[in-house]
């Protein structure tokens, strides 16, 4: 009996497995536009206290006002790429004057490069997990708790403001249709390629 039921779990297990790593590969196939258009934004906490967590916030919201002018002149990600590129020094410089204005004394760094994300839902919106472009802001240690959002497209925004810009962005009618999972196997998928990542991570 115990036997039988290793042997099943061990099945499963290894059923699991293969599915994951099939679905690492299919994932760059099926969601590599949205991949290749994308830039995201991640801030993250000196620590978990509440106000390390209050300050991550506060700059949070102080940058999405400072990098919406500079990115309403991109006129696709690569663009976008290239004007945060330009403006590193002076986004931590930015965010590095905030903090004193907080009377915070943490240092700030800012790194633009590939970042893997889990799936991640913004309004009704849902990103699939990958590898994305990355503006990462380190406040202090970078050990608290973060937040995550996309910048280009301009989708930091009230709800139906991201849902017009979405619309109007340069997703095809597919690929809105995967962020929107517009068809419920998208929801499946989803939760595969999160199982694959984190097998990834484990072993990788």
């Amino acid at each position: 009996m115990m036997k039988t039921v290793l042997k099943t779990a061990a099945f499963f297990l290894c059923a699991a497995i293969l599915a994951g790593v099939i679905s690492l590969p299919m994932a760059e196939t099926t969601y590599g536009g949205i991949y290749e258009k994308t830039v995201r934004l991640h801030v993250l906490a000196n620590s978990d206290t509440e106000e390390d967590q209050r300050l991550k916030l506060l700059l949070r919201d102080e940058l999405l006002s400072y990098l919406t002018p500079i990115l309403q002149e991109a006129s696709n990600k690569e663009n976008a790429e290239k004007l945060i590129k330009d403006n590193l020094p002076e986004i931590e410089a930015f965010s590095r004057a905030f903090l004193e204005s907080q009377h915070s004394d943490d240092m700030v760094s800012v790194v633009l490069g590939k970042e893997f994300y889990p799936t991640r839902t913004y309004e009704n919106c849902s990103y699939p997990a990958g590898e994305y472009t990355s503006l990462r802001v380190f406040i202090g240690s970078g050990q608290g708790h973060n937040w995550w959002c996309v910048v280009y497209p301009p989708l930091c925004l009230a709800a139906a403001d991201a849902g017009k810009e979405l619309e109007n962005s340069c997703y095809t009618a597919d690929e809105k249709a995967l962020l929107l999972q517009e068809e419920g196997g998208y929801k499946v998928r989803f939760a595969l390629l999160d199982f694959a990542a984190k097998l990834k991570k484990l072993f990788g």
